[in-house]
C-alpha cells in the first residue's frame, strides 16, 4: 500500500466526518440550503476520495482512466463551488445559538 492510497483514505475519513458533524451542530444556525450544501460536499469528497483510492490500486480498465480523471476534476470543482459559497455567505461558520431567549 502505498502513500498515496492511504492519504485517499484520510480524505474519506474527514469528509464522512463533515457529513455527520458540520450540518448537525444543535450550536450553530445555519440555513436549510448551507445545510443540504455541507452534506452534498461531503458526499462529494466521498466519492472523490473513493474515487482515488480505486484509482491507486489499479481498479478500473485503461480505457475508463482518462473519463474518471475527467470526472474528478469535475467533483473537485463543485466540492470547491460549495465550500466557497459556504464561505462568503457566512454560512460555513454559521451563527452561535442563544440559549437564553429558547423557551
Amino acid at each position: 500500500m502505498n502513500i498515496s492510497t492511504i492519504i485517499d483514505g484520510f480524505v474519506v475519513l474527514i469528509f464522512i466526518g463533515w457529513v455527520f458533524v458540520f450540518p448537525l451542530q444543535k450550536s450553530r444556525v445555519r440555513a436549510r440550503w448551507a445545510k443540504l450544501a455541507f452534506i452534498i460536499a461531503g458526499f462529494l469528497g466521498i466519492t472523490m476520495g473513493a474515487l482515488n483510492v480505486l484509482l491507486d490500486i489499479h481498479w478500473f480498465d485503461r480505457s475508463y482512466i482518462h473519463t474518471v480523471y475527467v470526472v474528478l476534476r469535475f467533483i473537485e470543482g463543485l466540492l470547491f463551488g460549495f465550500i466557497f459559497a459556504l464561505i462568503l455567505s457566512g454560512q460555513f461558520r454559521g451563527t452561535k445559538r442563544d440559549e437564553s431567549h429558547v423557551a
